[in-house]
């Protein structure tokens, strides 16, 4: 399994947590160079991130109901722990999984000439 992956402009080698802790895969930058890369079919990582913490949402939520606070405390603590293991997952998953390129640049007409 890897935990580096490469900018495609500077192949700059980055670590899966640069990803995991991106708040976006749309928005993620190399350190190096600045150039945005882009994932291709980050939307499928999305999704499957969103529906897997729902699903884990679900599960806390029926089997732990909070009846007073320290079983809400223990709930919270407990989600959050399982959205960080999900974000790590994630992040593992994209730089073993995903293809990563250059984002297409815009031409942009200059109105003086």
């Amino acid at each position: 399994m890897k935990t580096k992956a490469h900018c495609p402009t500077c192949n700059f080698p980055f670590s899966f947590w640069r990803v995991a802790v991106a708040y976006s895969p749309f928005a993620f930058y190399c350190k190096r160079c600045k150039w945005r890369i882009d994932i291709i079919e980050a939307t499928k990582f999305m999704w499957a991130a969103l529906a897997v913490l729902a699903v884990i949402s679900v599960i806390l939520f029926n089997f732990i109901v909070a009846r007073n606070m320290t079983r809400l405390l223990i709930l919270v603590a407990v989600w959050l722990v399982f959205f960080v293991v999900l974000e790590i997952s994630v992040g593992l998953l994209i730089v073993n999984f995903a293809h990563f390129s250059k984002p297409v640049q815009t031409v942009v007409d200059d109105p003086r000439e």
